[in-house]
């Protein structure tokens, strides 16, 4: 059902998550969905940035969090490996907290200034400590295609991602877990 590449995008109910939620979203911008963003390395294989990056099976992952999982259609094969083994390449390293930190910061500035700013997070772009986004942007980036969801994968957050598969013609849902979180 679920192939290489595929993103989930969670929408948790908690405190952090809304908090994460809140820091993603841009001047003007309405809520965000995504909190989170993960990916499938294999069929029944998820890999995911949490205290770590690691791998576990979709049904560990699947925990009762509301989550989509979205498909890049014009992808072959082939091409789905690649970022599969890109995102696996992070297998292991610890989480970039402190890259939450500079995305918290950009947030602060962006309502300040009333526009999206990307002045702190240039400033933490350590690929040893990768985040969520991190992960998943940069696999994309494995493609060839700078800039893949519309922005610098150092900046891309997970609302980012999710706006720019969820507006593009090339991306489908093909998953949606709903109900009550």
């Amino acid at each position: 059902m679920f192939l290489p590449g595929d993103l989930i995008f969670t929408h948790g109910a908690g405190l952090i998550q809304r908090g994460i939620r809140w820091a993603e979203r841009k001047p003007g911008e309405p809520e965000s969905y995504a909190n989170h963003v993960a990916g499938f390395t294999g069929p029944d294989q998820v890999t995911e940035a949490l205290w770590s990056v690691q791998t576990r099976p979709f049904a560990q992952f699947n925990d009762g969090t509301l989550f989509q999982v979205w498909r890049c259609m014009p992808l072959t094969a082939a091409q789905r490996q690649a970022v599969a083994a890109q995102a696996l390449a992070y297998v292991g390293r610890d989480y970039g907290l402190l890259k939450i930190g500079a995305h918290l910061g950009d947030a602060l500035l962006s309502r300040l200034m009333g526009r999206n700013v990307y002045a702190v997070r240039r400033l933490a772009s350590l690929d040893s400590y990768p985040i969520c986004s991190w992960v998943w942007s940069h696999a994309y980036e494995a493609l060839g295609a700078p800039n893949f969801f519309g922005l610098d994968p150092n900046a891309a957050d997970p609302d980012d991602m999710h706006d720019c598969v969820s507006a593009s013609p090339s991306w489908a849902m093909v998953f949606e877990l709903k109900g009550a979180a």
